[in-house]
């Protein structure tokens, strides 16, 4: 029938209504790196400087509108940042050993 929408397609052409966030020290990692205070985050977002620091920390979690906008800033900052470097820190204090002998 001519002039009727296919459902499927009504649908992706709304978009992905994925809202995901990173991890909470991404978020921080994300703000740090880009040079930005928790304050100013919270200025832009129009909530506490303690709430940014409850989602950074994995205590709380944005919302409604304000996730959204949240989500948009940290994917902005990711865009622009180059990606964190891989962990490849090896223990310097560990322990050593049994049988191991003691160090000088």
């Amino acid at each position: 029938m001519p002039g009727k929408t296919d459902p499927v397609e009504a649908l992706l052409g709304r978009g992905p209504r994925r809202d995901d966030l990173p991890p909470p020290a991404e978020r921080e990692r994300l703000r740090t790196d880009y040079g930005l205070a928790r304050s100013e985050v919270a200025d832009a977002l129009g909530v506490a400087r303690s709430t940014v620091a409850g989602w950074e920390s994995g205590r709380s979690e944005p919302r409604g509108e304000t996730r959204a906008a949240y989500r948009r800033l940290l994917e902005g900052m990711a865009e622009r940042l180059p990606p964190a470097p891989r962990s490849s820190a090896v223990a310097v204090d560990a322990p050593e050993p049994a049988g191991t002998p003691a160090r000088p």
